[in-house]
């Protein structure tokens, strides 16, 4: 009985080694230690091999992993990117282009994906349930950003940013007088930005009866898919249109901190749109006259003014081909990098998209471009406005700097922040 006992423990320790065993097998496979992950990134064109491409997250401007391209336009990152899906991150040539996308499962689990052509700028997606709304798309796929050699607070050596190659562009997603507006945002693509720039374009919400003057949900009573590109100074919502009441304006857009007003609104999220819109990785490049100069990121491009004439990129009307109309003004930079291979340059263009005062007075569209900064003006500036006299009261909450260009002119005006401007999104 004790030699039959012993045989019958020995064989449950058998058994029982194997079942510790099946399970330690069984866990190995399913949580397997990956071993030289990497993620490859095709940039597509030939000239940037020899130069480094950064990764990394939109919450951070400092890189996760850096690799040199190689003479197969192709960097290979030392990272495992499987459990990424869905999550924005973004590539950078330093001092050339910075390129921000959401990673789509295929390409966590391939290990690999493909630049756009930088030099067609953002891209939107076109396949989904959820990326168009009345026939407009409206998410981006790619974001594109261009380096233009103009520097954090326009300082020669500082920071660089890169230049959105669209300006924004808000899409109403829900359907009329849905108590309030419900709007996303995107960066142009190089077909819209020409459609902002058509001077007998419908696609972009002009004047019109639906519109809300005096509100700070302007937007309400459109349609679902209606889309517009027009914002007031420091509305970080996208949707305040108010003309007469400034004091109000400037408290409900949060550029009042108590008996304080905010002059430099540049990646605030309560009032900088393309921060609050766009992440934080995003914001409206600073600008204004010369006592601004040493914050002055929109400076190179007025480069028609005595001050700035030394400055690049330089200004050429902008003609698409075949097409004997001026859609607006187009920025060249030559870029000086180290690499085997030149780059010609980077190109912006800046649609001519007009202006508005209030709900019933949009011109311009075609003709005359205006681009907020994001500095506002403290010295009580009478504010310019074409073709006409400002007749409001001027204080500390009237004015801010923009940019615009008016019959061949490219200067700084000082303008009413309640005008709907432009936006053009920089990033670091």
């Amino acid at each position: 009985m004790n030699a039959f006992a012993n045989i019958r423990w020995r064989i449950w320790g058998m058994m029982a080694a194997l079942v510790a065993c099946f399970s330690a097998c069984s866990s190995e496979e399913e949580t397997p230690v990956v071993e030289d992950a990497t993620f490859t990134v095709d940039t597509t064109v030939s000239y940037y091999e020899g130069l480094t491409l950064q990764l990394g997250f939109p919450d951070s401007t400092e890189p996760l992993a850096s690799a040199v391209v190689d003479e197969n336009g192709q960097a290979v990152f030392e990272v495992d990117m499987t459990s990424y899906a869905g999550q924005s991150v973004w590539f950078c040539v330093p001092k050339v282009a910075k390129f921000f996308h959401a990673l789509t499962p295929e390409e966590c689990a391939n290990g690999m994906l493909a630049l756009p052509d930088k030099d067609k700028g953002s891209t939107l997606q076109t396949e989904g349930a959820d990326v168009q709304v009345g026939g407009k798309y409206y998410k981006n796929d790619w974001m594109v950003a261009l380096y233009m050699g103009v520097n954090k607070d326009g300082n020669p050596n500082g920071v660089p940013i890169y230049w959105a190659t669209g300006n924004l562009i808000a899409t109403k997603i829900n359907a009329a007088n849905s108590g309030s507006t419900e709007a996303v945002f995107h960066i142009a693509t190089f077909e819209e930005s020409c459609e902002e720039a058509n001077v007998n374009s419908t696609a972009y919400l002009g004047a019109d009866e639906r519109l809300l003057e005096e509100s700070s949900d302007a937007y309400d009573a459109v349609d679902a898919g209606a889309q517009w590109d027009l914002f007031s100074f420091g509305d970080a919502s996208g949707v305040m249109m108010y003309f007469h009441e400034l004091d109000e304006f400037v408290e409900k857009s949060l550029q009042a901190d108590g008996s304080t007003v905010l002059y430099d609104l540049s990646g605030n999220p309560d009032c900088d749109i393309a921060t609050a819109q766009l992440g934080a990785s995003w914001r409206t490049p600073t600008g204004g006259y010369s006592g601004y100069n040493v914050q002055n990121e929109f400076a190179a491009f007025e480069d028609n003014s005595e001050e700035y004439l030394t400055l690049q990129p330089d200004a050429s009307e902008w003609y698409v081909e075949g097409i004997d109309t001026k859609l607006g003004f187009k920025y060249e930079y030559q870029i000086e990098v180290d690499g085997p291979h030149a780059i010609p340059q980077n190109t912006l263009y800046f649609p001519g998209t007009g202006y508005r005062h209030g709900a019933t007075f949009a011109a311009g569209r075609g003709m005359t471009g205006w681009y907020w900064s994001a500095t506002a003006d403290p010295t009580c500036q009478t504010p310019y406005v074409p073709n006409g006299t400002y007749e409001g009261v001027v204080n500390e909450k009237t004015t801010a700097f923009n940019y615009g260009f008016l019959k061949g002119e490219l200067k700084w005006f000082p303008h009413p922040r309640t005008s709907g401007q432009a936006i053009r999104p920089v990033c670091e």
